[in-house]
């Protein structure tokens, strides 16, 4: 009786040392798997990290820069600065009174006979003396309907006449700047522009006419 307790008792501890031995065995393995399992996992992650440097060393260099702040023009001028024009005599004209023939006065003149003196005409000038003036000379075919002031500095009396060089219409003491038109009362061949006033002063009228030479200096 003894003896078989005793064979049962050892049978017992075997086993229950086999069945420690491999529940030992099996968590060694465990912890074998969970060490790799992490070193893969911390390999992932270094991998992971390049890549976001290397895409960070990418992106950075094509961000747009920090924008440069515009240099403050509101002192600035802007609009380029304009020289002006210097008076040149290119003839004398004179004015007649019409119902005699007297001399009335005699001024110098410049001469705008093409396109373009035509359309500048006395524009930016800021000053003229009372014994000059312009004379504007149009075709036949396309006579002037009316003048304005634009970019025009000083006042004008601005007079039209017909292909006989007779005085049609008077504009006195017009508005320097001033882009309303100034017709004659008929299509004029001849345009003189003379000093705000000149007209009054002198007793220039409709009916008057003139006469001009050209002088080249």
């Amino acid at each position: 009786m003894n003896i078989k307790l005793a064979i049962i008792k050892e049978m017992s501890y075997k086993k229950a040392k086999t069945k420690k031995s491999v529940e030992k065995a099996n968590e060694l393995k465990k912890n074998r798997t969970r060490r790799r399992k992490s070193k893969m996992t911390t390999g992932q992650w270094a991998i992971i990290a390049v890549m976001i440097l290397g895409l960070i060393g990418l992106v950075i260099p094509n961000l747009p820069s920090k924008p440069k702040p515009r240099p403050d023009i509101s002192s600035a001028n802007t609009t380029p600065a304009i020289v002006e024009p210097v008076f040149q005599k290119e003839g004398e004209l004179s004015f007649i009174r019409g119902e005699n023939g007297a001399q009335i006065t005699k001024i110098e003149i410049e001469i705008a006979d093409d396109e373009s003196q035509r359309m500048s005409g006395l524009m930016h000038r800021k000053s003229m003396d009372e014994n000059q003036g312009m004379l504007f000379m149009f075709d036949k075919n396309d006579p002037t309907t009316g003048f304005w002031m634009k970019n025009t500095h000083i006042s004008l009396d601005i007079i039209f006449t017909n292909e006989n060089k007779e005085i049609i219409t008077i504009h006195q003491n017009t508005e320097p700047f001033s882009e309303r038109s100034l017709p004659p009362t008929e299509p004029a061949l001849y345009v003189i522009e003379v000093v705000a006033g000149y007209c009054q002063k002198n007793g220039i009228k409709v009916g008057d006419i003139f006469d001009f030479e050209v002088v080249r200096e």
